[in-house]
């Protein structure tokens, strides 16, 4: 019996760690109120909603992708949580954050200072990828909009596959980057690619 009862402990232990594992593929660090592991980066419940859910002035934000990652592009990262310091997003490994969704995959919605670096000690290894062929309006990899301003993406290979070819397809733009509308007079600026 003590056997058994061993045996089923060191189960559970090792099938919660798995569970753990699985389900973490993005970790916040310096926040505050948002640290911890997260499914996704802009699913329901994920690290954008977290980062947008409590004041972030000040702070310095680091967001580690751990694990190859499918986005549903739900939630944007915005700078209404108060602009923190610096937000760097940066994988562990060879890692992709993908999704096959008709809208911005990562939306950036007048987040500022937000780097997303894709080198690690194996050189660029972070792939961000929207697989859809949507003509919708919009639909892109990654969108600036509103402001969103003195961010920089970097050492990413960055793919798209929308299909919008002329303005009359896509009256409000769309493309793999798209710079997008704002709602202030300094526009999306200062951003390097």
């Amino acid at each position: 019996m003590k056997k058994l009862t061993t045996f089923l402990l060191n189960f559970t232990l090792i099938a919660g760690l798995f569970v753990q594992t699985a389900i973490a593929q993005i970790t916040v660090s310096g926040s505050n109120g948002a640290d911890g592991n997260y499914s996704s980066l802009t699913n329901d419940g994920g690290a954008f909603a977290a980062l947008n859910g409590s004041s972030q002035a000040g702070q310095t934000i680091t967001i580690t992708v751990t694990a190859d990652v499918t986005e549903d592009g739900n939630t944007a990262l915005t700078g209404a949580a108060g602009l923190w310091t610096s937000l760097t997003i940066n994988p562990t490994g060879a890692r992709t954050i993908s999704g096959n969704v008709a809208k911005p995959l990562i939306d950036l919605d007048g987040a500022q200072h937000v780097t997303i670096d894709g080198v690690n000690t194996g050189g660029n290894s972070l792939t961000i990828e929207n697989l859809s062929i949507s003509d919708i309006s919009g639909t892109s990899t990654i969108r600036f909009i509103n402001n969103a301003s003195n961010n920089t993406v970097k050492n990413c290979t960055i793919k798209g596959s929308g299909m919008a070819q002329t303005k009359i397809n896509f009256p409000d733009g769309g493309a793999i980057l798209f710079f997008s509308t704002t709602n202030t007079t300094s526009g999306n600026s200062n951003n390097l690619i």
